[in-house]
């Protein structure tokens, strides 16, 4: 039986990325007349949201649904971008400081509201390229750090972080990536990419640390409007895969989307590479 199992992992990998995704839900209890982006799911399901370049939490009500109450957590100033732990302990964001910097700042907490900005990392200021996603593989071996600038260049690096190099991704085309999100064990991204200057859609990729396979769009959530601000992660007790995203469901508002993912396909690392677990 083992040999038969071997041999259908094998051709999966081979033929592409089969998505484990389902449709977008927009995320009750979170969205308001402003436009918002997720800014980190915690495993507790607690959405932290940036509106208004604040970052304000949700908490979690249980089955997929969520506070209307949106907390302030001071600390942390204004943003751009900010990825934080299942824990709701640490965190990283793009913050503009002095005028002529874009840094990357460390940020922590003891009780997942109240924030401290610890210090920049060097060499991740690439003024006036603004940091528009920061993420991080918060359980992966090394930690790796990605962030996405508004030139469309990705920088990464394992902790502790210095000397940042750029990465690529073989989309097949030339078109711009404008977001990326990484699962917290490393092996699995996230990516927002705009193929023809027009649409922004999301596409998913295996991979580990700077090397990527080819990303493959996620049609089960794309639509004719943009998708942005990709975060990954899982809820304990629902015990799924989720995807969040913002999309417009008028021009020029975001609101947040979810989808989840069948805890049989979670991704497992494998002999033959990183793939979705279909047998178990």
């Amino acid at each position: 039986m083992r040999g038969v199992i071997l041999y259908l992992t094998v051709a999966l990998t081979s033929v592409s990325l089969a998505s484990q995704w389902g449709s977008g839900t927009p995320c009750p209890g979170v969205n308001t007349d402003n436009s918002e982006y997720a800014a980190g799911i915690c495993s507790n399901g607690d959405l932290y949201v940036i509106d208004n370049a604040l970052i304000k939490l949700h908490s979690y009500l249980g089955s997929y649904t969520w506070s209307d109450v949106r907390q302030d957590c001071p600390g942390i100033g204004h943003v751009w971008s900010a990825a934080i732990n299942p824990s709701a302990t640490e965190g990283y964001v793009g913050v503009s400081e002095f005028g002529d910097e874009w840094n990357i700042r460390a940020i922590n907490s003891a009780d997942g509201i109240n924030w401290e900005l610890g210090d920049a990392l060097a060499g991740w200021n690439r003024y006036p390229n603004i940091p528009r996603s920061v993420s991080c593989a918060w359980s992966g071996s090394g930690k790796w750090l990605y962030v996405v600038y508004s030139d469309g260049v990705v920088w990464s690096a394992p902790q502790p972080y210095e000397n940042p190099q750029g990465i690529t991704f073989d989309f097949g085309s030339d078109g711009t990536i404008w977001y990326a999100d990484v699962r917290f064990s490393g092996d699995y991204i996230v990516i927002g990419y705009d193929e023809t200057g027009t649409d922004i859609d999301l596409y998913e990729a295996t991979g580990f640390g700077s090397t990527w396979g080819q990303p493959i769009k996620i049609d089960e959530v794309n639509s004719s409007a943009d998708e942005v601000y990709p975060i990954l992660g899982v809820i304990g007790a629902e015990s799924e895969n989720i995807l969040l995203w913002a999309t417009p469901p008028y021009p020029y508002n975001f609101d947040i989307y979810y989808s989840t993912g069948d805890n049989v396909t979670r991704l497992e690392p494998t002999s033959f590479g990183n793939i979705k677990a279909f047998f178990r």
